[in-house]
């Protein structure tokens, strides 16, 4: 993949501490006395003894948020597992719906307010470079519930079938410290009008001492502009069909530009997984595995290995290590052209508006003689 890269000169620290751990630490990292509080700035204290009062139900969605996967009546079981020797009340999944909606989102707002924020200290390992609190920018879509109301606000999907598919969703745009994987800041909102605009709203949480990193769907004039007015520092990388001017070559092959008002540095780039292959000669660069490469750069993600280097530039890596320790075998020669078996699915007629109960025939008749006929 080959892309383009944007530096500029220039990154606040919200600080907090928030991070994710086991049920049994919900009360150490968020105490009750703290969610308490909340609940009462927020008006959102129960006005009556519930079977889940307020404060219950702040630990249910914060427990809900390390089990996606499992619906509220399943979480509520993980979150009362230890506590199978007590006389618990009888909780339906009707009463933990209406028991959410009662809490409304204010509290969880105000809680996500108190405790966001980068959660490291000066000497944390990884989370700066050359003095500058490392943070990225990225979003995602999150699938919500297929109601009439829902869908009204934020529309469906469309795809080369049909104009609306798959269910409603939002759009989740995090700022986040990459050492410490904690979140600083967070919006979501419909799909539309895209990451680089619903992202601005980013803003209020950069500040001069960070240095952003933004993928190249955040790299618009407009979103890139709007990061040095808050006075931090950005890494972008651009697309290839961007064709900034040169104002001035620099010793390292890199230039300087100029991106609206901005003077940036333009680093190109080319990475391929077959230069590792070109350090032992007589390899097959066909022989380099993505899934090695792919799978080995996931696990550098998640352990954050190496993220930060100095000027010297490991061109194989860990990633390209990998691929020469797991080579594949020489392929064998295709004789088959690659084919389509099933172009389209064959439900899809209806998408399409193919009538296909009546369809027009043609029949031709061809009269074969026996013999010849005299004229």
């Amino acid at each position: 993949m080959s892309g383009q890269c944007v530096i500029t000169r220039k990154i606040t620290v919200a600080e907090g501490v928030f991070a994710p751990g086991h049920l049994g630490e919900l009360t150490q990292i968020v105490p009750f006395e703290m969610v308490d509080e909340v609940l009462i700035e927020c008006g959102a204290t129960q006005q009556r003894l519930r079977k889940l009062p307020a404060r219950v139900v702040v630990y249910l969605l914060l427990a809900a948020a390390l089990f996606e996967e499992c619906g509220y009546p399943a979480v509520w079981s993980k979150l009362t597992g230890a506590l199978g020797s007590l006389p618990l009340p009888k909780i339906t999944a009707t009463g933990l719906w209406h028991a959410r909606c009662r809490l409304g989102v204010r509290p969880l707002r105000a809680l996500f307010d108190l405790l966001r924020g980068p959660a490291s200290a000066v000497r944390t390992a990884g989370a700066r470079w050359a003095g500058l609190l490392v943070v990225a920018v990225d979003g995602t879509y999150l699938d919500v519930a297929d109601d009439p109301d829902v869908r009204a606000k934020l529309g469906k999907g469309a795809n080369q079938y049909t104009a609306a598919s798959g269910y409603p969703q939002v759009l989740l745009i995090a700022l986040v410290a990459c050492g410490t994987r904690t979140v600083i800041d967070a919006v979501f909102g419909p799909r539309k009008p895209g990451e680089p605009v619903l992202g601005r709203r980013l803003m209020r949480s950069m500040r001069q001492g960070m240095v952003v990193l933004l993928d190249r769907g955040f790299a618009t004039n407009a979103f890139l502009q709007a990061v040095d007015d808050t006075g931090a520092d950005f890494l972008a990388r651009l697309s290839a069909a961007r064709k900034p001017p040169v104002l001035r070559r620099l010793d390292d092959g890199s230039f300087l530009s100029r991106i609206g008002t901005m003077e940036v540095r333009i680093i190109e780039c080319e990475i391929a997984i077959a230069d590792t292959t070109c350090t032992v000669p007589g390899t097959d660069p066909d022989r380099a595995s993505f899934s090695v490469a792919f799978q080995t750069a996931r696990d550098q993600v998640i352990q954050a290995a190496n993220v930060f280097a100095d000027t010297t530039v490991d061109l194989i890596g860990a990633i390209g290590r990998a691929v020469l320790e797991h080579l594949l075998p020489a392929r064998r020669l295709r004789l088959s052209p690659r084919a389509v078996k099933r172009p389209m699915s064959r439900y899809a007629y209806k998408s399409l508006r193919v009538d296909r109960r009546t369809y027009k025939a043609t029949i031709s008749i061809d009269i074969l003689l026996t013999q010849l006929i005299s004229p």
